[in-house]
């Protein structure tokens, strides 16, 4: 009966894709069958599978997603909004959402109006993970599409070989190795519920708590293109609202793991913060009074607000 129930534990596991690959979209209509067709085109020696979430598209994308699944019933896991989330206040898709649908062992990441250009980036990035126990994430290189140009801009990160990342390297915000669209990483080494917590949630809060875990590397291959478009959430934040949303992010690693690398970091990204002006400083007083308390904290000081 052991032997039995040993047999039968293995079938069930080869039965499961090794791989889940996670998208979010939205009114991505004139994207989202380039997007679906390079997860389709990925050559693998294992099993994947499709999970997408359409926060209630006004476009097209919902019927066009709602086709691609009709073909590939076994393979595309759709979930559809009936009413727009984001306008709601709800951030955070892929972490409430999609990943806990995620059978895989691996998660890729990926939005809808991103696509992949390597149909082996998958079976690359899995190799890589496979081999090297010690590390949680593997990105590789990318080429950004001006969407309103209608030209291909410069590849991403100008780095000339394979690179090996830690959360202390990540943290800093010298360098960003990585975007969503080029990432695959261990599952396991995400603490969901920690994640949830956070406040903020950036790509950056994301992927530090993945690298809590575990190193990341940066592969020397551009296998992805991000698309830069006016209508882009990202895309088209002015710089201070950038900004902001960085210092959001760390309060919120902070705020969720106490962190005093998190906080040192806030530190270093308020100097260099300065030169924006008394103007941001004024709108944002609340979020920069809470970064300051936050590095008091950590350094025992009980005022010096």
């Amino acid at each position: 009966m052991e032997e039995l129930n040993k047999i039968i534990n293995e079938n069930d596991a080869m039965q499961l894709p090794l791989l889940s690959i996670c998208s979010i979209t939205y009114n991505h209509a004139p994207y989202i069958r380039q997007c679906l067709d390079g997860f389709l085109m990925q050559n693998t020696n294992f099993k994947y599978e499709i999970i997408i979430h359409d926060d209630a598209s006004t476009d097209g994308t919902a019927e066009i997603i709602k086709e691609y699944t009709e073909k590939y019933p076994d393979l595309i896991t759709p979930i559809f909004q009936s009413e727009n989330q984001y306008s709601k206040g709800l951030r955070g898709f892929y972490a409430k959402f999609v990943f806990p649908k995620a059978k895989g062992k691996y998660i890729a990441m990926c939005e809808g109006d991103d696509y992949w250009t390597d149909p082996l980036k998958l079976q690359k990035q899995v190799d890589f993970l496979e081999s090297h126990p010690d590390y949680v994430m593997c990105s590789h290189k990318y080429q950004i599409y001006n969407q309103s140009e209608k030209e291909f801009d410069e590849i991403l990160p100008t780095i000339d070989s394979v690179f090996t990342y830690d959360i202390n390297y990540y943290i800093s915000y010298e360098k960003w190795v990585t975007q969503p669209l080029t990432s695959v990483f261990l599952k396991k080494a995400l603490d969901l519920e920690l994640y949830k917590r956070n406040k903020c949630n950036k790509d950056a809060a994301l992927f530090y708590f993945i690298l809590k875990n575990g190193k990341g590397v940066l592969l020397n291959q551009t296998m992805g293109v991000y698309r830069h478009q006016e209508n882009g959430i990202w895309s088209a934040a002015n710089r201070q609202n950038r900004i902001y949303a960085d210092i959001l992010t760390l309060n919120g690693i902070y705020y969720s793991d106490k962190s005093l690398l998190a906080a040192i970091n806030i530190y270093n990204f308020l100097m260099r913060t300065r030169y924006l002006g008394v103007s941001f400083f004024k709108k944002h007083i609340k979020i920069y009074m809470q970064s300051l308390q936050i590095i008091c904290n950590e350094l025992g000081i009980k005022n010096v607000l």
